[in-house]
């Protein structure tokens, strides 16, 4: 009883904020995994492909377009999954047949771990056109760590991840979303380009760093949800995340 009526003030809740911001404006999305059945799921963060496949519906109805990366201001959608689960790798034909090229964001040190891809599934989908980059190296709260520690964290992770798929790794999402202001001067020192939170808004969103970008939580959104969130729903807890994730040095 308790969790449906959380579940019925959220959508709520963003049916107001989607009523107020009434935006088009690009954004990215994400997810952690998908799955077919209860039995190929490797991550209980893992969405169900008929409920994706909903979503991507909703995008396409909704008169946006799913690209690999934003290049406009409005009515674009860029999706991202986080940690490299086995999901993404098994359903990738499905994916390509919906011109999906999602940005993998990989844990480097889980890199073959059960449940997750491995070097050489990682190689194929950056062969098909997905977009690997950094999850950096342990998964740690970067907002624990001291610089020399940062940099070991962020560095071994974009390197490892060059040395395998020959290509420059210029992108990194923060583990659970946490970061500060000295995270985010290391990012830039280590040659991180666009560094992604968890704090939801749109893609020409500014913090203090035009480099930060914002995405938008959606890998269980019920449908209504998920049209609020594209509309800008998830805005009215901006401020909410922003203190939850972001500490200051």
């Amino acid at each position: 009883m308790l969790q449906r009526i959380k579940s019925k003030l959220y959508t709520a809740l963003l049916c107001s904020g989607s009523f107020y911001f009434k935006d088009r404006l690009s954004k990215v999305i994400y997810y952690h995994d998908i799955h077919s059945s209860e039995e190929d799921k490797y991550s209980e963060m893992s969405t169900p492909i008929a409920l994706f496949i909903q979503h991507l519906n909703i995008i396409k109805s909704m008169g946006f377009e799913v690209v690999r990366e934003i290049t406009a201001p409005a009515n674009q959608i860029q999706i991202n999954f986080d940690d490299g689960f086995r999901g993404l790798f098994e359903h990738k034909e499905l994916l390509i047949s919906h011109n999906v090229f999602p940005t993998l964001f990989m844990i480097t040190s889980q890199v073959g771990e059960p449940n997750y891809l491995t070097w050489a599934e990682l190689m194929v989908l950056d062969e098909k056109g997905f977009n690997i980059q950094s999850h950096t190296h342990l998964h740690k709260d970067l907002n624990t760590l001291n610089e020399e520690q940062l940099f070991c964290e962020l560095s071994i992770s974009k390197q490892l991840l060059e040395s395998n798929l020959q290509n420059e790794i210029t992108e990194i999402c923060f583990p659970k979303g946490l970061f500060n202001d000295l995270v985010l001067e290391v990012c830039a020192k280590v040659g991180y380009k666009k560094w992604y939170c968890s704090i939801p808004g749109n893609d020409q969103d500014y913090f203090e760093y035009k480099e930060l970008k914002f995405r938008n939580l959606v890998q269980f959104a019920i449908p209504l949800d998920f049209r609020n969130i594209i509309l800008g729903g998830l805005q009215i807890f901006k401020s909410r995340y922003s203190k939850q994730h972001y500490g200051k040095k």
